[in-house]
């Protein structure tokens, strides 16, 4: 992702290396299915050019406008099947917040905490926090994050979880007790 502050008023994310990738895989898969469709190996060609196609018509470009002046969170999703545009008013975002994604080791998922408590997640940040508190320093809101659990932690949840059926369990045994003759 990047960052870049354009003004004092104005700063632009984005993820436009994602994007650029995911073609070239795209167009390196259908070029290999080509190859493979001019050297009598049809089914394999065809295969390799329709995951290329498929690719090159998924992968998406994000870009995310913060505009003091206007009041404005602008979202503008690209992909070559269309494109798509969001607003909301800088002010209902209380925070900024990185959380962690745990199918995946060095990324975090970006997150706009609005008043109402809606979430907006747009981008992914890989590496540290640090475009993260950019982004909440430029909007003067707070900023955490939200990492896994602790294994204390996890423990914890899953002694609760294992209680908490062991009481299920038990009340199931009596109701099933008084309904015997």
């Amino acid at each position: 992702m990047g960052v870049k502050k354009v003004s004092e008023s104005l700063m632009k994310l984005d993820d436009y290396y994602v994007f650029y990738i995911g073609l070239f895989i795209g167009a390196f898969f259908a070029f290999v299915g080509l190859t493979f469709v001019t050297t009598q190996n049809l089914f394999g060609g065809v295969v390799f050019v329709l995951i290329g196609i498929l690719t090159m018509a998924v992968v998406k470009k994000t870009t995310i406008e913060l505009d003091k002046q206007k009041r404005t969170l602008a979202v503008k999703i690209f992909s070559l099947l269309g494109s798509k545009k969001f607003e909301y008013n800088l002010q209902q975002i209380t925070k900024v917040q990185l959380r962690y994604l745990p199918t995946h080791s060095s990324s975090n998922d970006l997150c706009f905490i609005l008043s109402d408590g809606n979430v907006l997640s747009y981008l992914n940040i890989v590496g540290e926090p640090t475009e993260a508190t950019q982004i909440s320093q430029f909007l003067g809101v707070p900023f955490e994050t939200q990492g896994p659990p602790s294994s204390q932690q996890a423990a914890d949840m899953m002694k609760q979880t294992a209680e908490y059926w062991g009481r299920k369990a038990a009340e199931q045994k009596k109701m099933d007790e008084k309904q015997l003759p």
